[in-house]
């Protein structure tokens, strides 16, 4: 696999919802772009899982599913602050 990530120059950013909302307090919409975020690496790290179970590689495999863990865990964490602040 001859596979390499982008360099600056050939990155295009797609964090839209990343952006500062127009209204900077409205805290909903913050919550709701770092839910967004999460799930491109959530979806990264799910396939290089994938990929180093194909592979025989049980050291990146395990990498993977620990940080996987983790961001799993901000997700879960922000799903709650978007609840609480749902109720407001």
């Amino acid at each position: 696999m001859d596979a390499r990530p982008p360099s600056s120059a050939e990155f295009t950013a797609r964090q839209d919802s990343l952006q500062p909302p127009e209204d900077s307090t409205n805290v909903l919409l913050v919550i709701r772009g770092v839910l967004d975020a999460e799930e491109g690496p959530i979806e990264t790290y799910r396939s290089l899982i994938d990929a180093a179970w194909g592979a025989d590689d049980p050291a990146t495999e395990d990498l993977a599913v620990t940080i996987l863990v983790d961001e799993e865990a901000h997700r879960t964490e922000f799903r709650g602050f978007e609840k609480e602040y749902q109720n407001d």
